[in-house]
């Protein structure tokens, strides 16, 4: 969260960069809210966690969820923002759930200047945990919205905050932090092959969601041959799930994928 998480890949149960850490012996819930219903879309970055004890956490709103409106969100209580490229943070979104196509979603909602971070936060009260110098951002925003400025909170390098019962950690992870460029790609983030073996050798996780792969992943639900994401998931060694639209997965206290998988 200081800057990218793992910036291919989110580990669960073993975090990259962010850690949402559940009460034992019950599972946590996890939605991606992508661009197109059941696909891995080249846009696709926000997932919704969701706490045993029922707090619901939006992590990388980004361009996907559509704006605050979007039906999908339900109730949030907390936004992390890994970093503040546009793709993340959100400067503009999709028009409606499912707008445009998977390669060409229709992305023509603008969010500046307030992101679609602060929209949400603002619609549903919930409060907005970054770490590096993005906290004075966001809360400079949410009282220019009417908000209150005390719900961006920080969550220190290599530290931990508690909100909501959730304790949110963060690890460093290397990766520019800028407001621009709106647009990153494999040059800037880590390829499937890095990826892996952050995820085999590093971060060791019980299972891995892979993420901002930049590409389309999928069609019909089915991962396709020879994207970055096929070569990333014959590549580690642990169980890994795509993180297809709309498709809810549980994983247990050990990480391990207990439904949805």
């Amino acid at each position: 969260m200081t800057t990218k998480s793992v910036v291919w890949t989110l580990a669960v149960g073993c975090a990259a960069a962010l850690i949402a850490q559940a009460a034992l012996a019950a599972n946590v819930k996890v939605t991606p809210l992508g661009g197109q219903d059941g696909e891995f879309c080249p846009q696709d970055r926000a997932l919704i966690f969701e706490d045993p004890n029922g707090t619901r956490i939006l992590y990388d709103a980004g361009r996907t969820v559509a704006g605050a409106g979007d039906p999908r969100l339900g109730k949030i209580d907390i936004i992390l923002v890994s970093h503040m490229h546009g793709d993340h943070a959100g400067n503009a979104h999709n028009k409606a759930p499912n707008s445009g196509t998977c390669a060409e979603p229709d992305v023509s909602v603008s969010s500046v200047p307030n992101t679609n971070t602060v929209d949400i936060a603002l619609a549903k009260k919930a409060k907005i945990v970054t770490g590096s110098e993005m906290p004075p951002f966001f809360a400079g925003k949410l009282k220019a919205g009417g908000g209150d400025p005390k719900d961006s909170i920080l969550a220190r390098f290599g530290g931990s905050v508690k909100v909501g019962g959730v304790t949110i950690a963060t690890v460093n992870a290397l990766h520019s932090n800028g407001l621009d460029p709106d647009y990153i790609g494999d040059t800037f983030t880590t390829g499937p092959k890095e990826a892996a073996y952050v995820i085999n050798d590093l971060v060791q996780p019980a299972s891995v969601i892979p993420s901002h792969a930049n590409e389309v992943a999928t069609k019909d639900g089915k991962v396709l041959p020879g994207t970055k994401t096929d070569a990333f998931l014959k590549a580690v060694k642990v169980p890994a799930y795509v993180p297809l639209s709309g498709k809810a997965m549980e994983f247990d206290a050990g990480g391990k994928c207990a439904a949805g998988c």
